[in-house]
């Protein structure tokens, strides 16, 4: 290889060039897949957290809001839902 040959023509460089870039490219895409998900989480998280408040809403004339937090806990109750992790 002489002085004046760039890496650009030694094959082995141009190999790991390529890796390089299809690396680059799945790491840009799973990124982007990773936000999409993220930002789903996001609004699905705000859309349950908009309908917990509406059946918690003490003004809500559809749902006696005790009535519902005793509805809420029956059904944590009746899946055996621990509040301690045991080994």
């Amino acid at each position: 290889m002489s002085p004046h040959d760039t890496h650009d023509s030694d094959p082995a460089f141009r190999a790991l060039r390529s890796r390089v870039d299809r690396l680059e490219r799945t790491r840009e895409q799973r990124l982007a897949r990773l936000e999409r998900l993220v930002a789903a989480l996001a609004e699905e998280t705000t859309r349950q957290r908009a309908v917990l408040e509406s059946v918690l809403d003490e003004d809500d004339p559809r749902l006696d809001r005790d009535q519902a937090v005793e509805t809420l806990l029956d059904a944590i109750a009746d899946e055996e839902v621990s509040d301690v992790d045991l080994p």
